[in-house]
């Protein structure tokens, strides 16, 4: 039970930009030509080089919640009496040549239900 009280939250930290995806691995060697009774056969080519990994995700920006709760929620406060940043922390870019990994920004609720 909560009474007299009011909540105040900031936004929670930003999130991190994605790392830079390694190089491929390098190529395999050919391999060994066979020998036969008239003439040896040729050697295998050497395969390619690898291609690089892809950039990673940004992370998501941190959560604001005012209250966060397991089982019943609390009684005697209530979402007026919260007050709540107007946005969320930014989320973080994504790596090298990955726009598309760009993070969402963080949640902002007056409460959260954490039960299992």
């Amino acid at each position: 039970m909560l009474t007299e009280t009011a909540v105040a939250t900031n936004a929670g930290g930003e999130g991190g930009a994605g790392g830079t995806g390694q190089v491929g691995g390098l190529r395999g060697v050919g391999g060994l030509g066979g020998t036969g009774a008239v003439t040896n056969a040729c050697g295998g080519g050497d395969g390619g080089n690898g291609g690089p990994g892809g950039s990673g995700g940004g992370g998501a920006g941190g959560p604001s919640i005012g209250i966060v709760y397991i089982g019943d929620a609390p009684v005697g406060v209530g979402a007026d009496d919260i007050t709540l940043p107007s946005a969320g922390a930014a989320g973080g870019l994504g790596g090298d040549d990955n726009e598309a990994g760009d993070a969402s920004a963080g949640k902002v609720q007056p409460t959260w239900d954490a039960t299992p």
